[in-house]
């Protein structure tokens, strides 16, 4: 088996030429990404005169790697990635119109992140603290029913746009709720959703739903798409709805950067057991970039505060 040093020289090697002459005239660069809690290195493709500012599509070597392990077979990897990087090329230039205010403005979103695991890429891209987490932006470049197209704003893209932070902020408090409109599930819907996935069988269901019918313990936050939607947890008034669903304080615990569960805080709760419930998660059933926080959060429904509990920290 190669080694990784091994695959990257060789897909370095081999990449244009398997690209094609369709792309011939393309540059190939390779640096590193910075990206949500792991840094990787992505391969991206650049006319030489490319006019304005656009997002090149990229490539990573990392997951090519991953493949070629699974496979044994390093051409059939770097293959993999080569379908993709054209595919991507193909689409880029009606995915990602020339840059301008006027193309971008209404697409401008929000996500929430680690703070302490992101150190490098906050320090490269416009964003703002929420408690232990902070806030980045994502420009929404395609959302249809394959799914959603995003990048990263960075400060150079930032710029581009000519927005800074507070002007990105204004614009991701009002598109967030629009586009990633916040969802709140039962238990109902959560096992109608896993019943449908065909996770649950029919038998089970009844018991399943009569519990439901009184069980308002627990809730998932999250948005319609699934999508960055533990974010739907900054919204004040989303947190109180679900406190008078609930009807008490709650604790939230980030399942991902998806989607957070509400639990009902009762009395003797144990906010130990708890971090230590979702650090486990986190170690054992989450990819590196999906993981949002180690940390419990709770919600005072008398105050309409949000707090944070940190291992070892009351």
């Amino acid at each position: 088996m190669l080694t990784y040093l091994e695959f990257k020289k060789l897909t370095l090697d081999r990449f244009m030429e398997m690209l094609g002459e369709e792309f011939s005239d393309y540059r190939l660069n390779l640096r590193k990404i910075v990206k949500v809690n792991r840094q990787l290195d992505g391969l991206t493709l650049e006319q030489p005169d490319m006019e304005g500012t656009q997002i090149s599509p990229t490539v990573y070597v990392d997951d090519l790697y991953k493949d070629y392990l699974c496979t044994g077979n390093e051409l059939e990897a770097i293959e993999k990635g080569v379908v993709i990087m054209r595919t991507a090329l193909r689409r880029v230039n009606d995915m990602c119109p020339k840059l301008d205010y006027k193309n971008v403005k209404d697409k401008i979103v929000f996500q929430l992140i680690n703070t302490d695991n992101n150190r490098s890429l906050l320090a490269d891209v416009p964003h703002r603290a929420f408690m232990d987490l902070s806030l980045i932006y994502r420009w929404i470049v395609n959302a249809d029913d394959q799914g959603i197209s995003s990048v990263i704003i960075h400060n150079e893209l930032a710029e581009g746009m000519g927005l800074n932070e507070e002007q990105l902020h204004e614009l991701a408090m009002e598109n967030t709720r629009r586009i990633l409109e916040p969802k709140i599930s039962d238990l109902e819907d959560i096992m109608n959703d896993l019943f449908m996935k065909g996770r649950v069988e029919p038998e089970e269901m009844e018991s399943y739903l009569d519990r439901a019918a009184t069980d308002r313990s627990f809730f998932i936050i999250s948005n319609v798409t699934g999508f960055i939607g533990a974010a739907s947890m900054v919204y004040e008034d989303v947190l109180e709805f679900v406190g008078q669903l609930i009807g008490s304080d709650f604790y939230i615990l980030p399942s991902s950067i998806h989607e957070v569960i509400a639990v009902a805080a009762c009395k003797g709760s144990d906010p130990d057991a708890l971090i230590e419930l979702v650090e486990g998660v986190n170690k054992t059933e989450l990819e590196a970039e999906e993981i949002l926080s180690d940390s419990v959060y709770y919600y005072s429904l008398s105050d309409k505060a949000l707090t944070s509990f940190t291992a070892n920290k009351y």
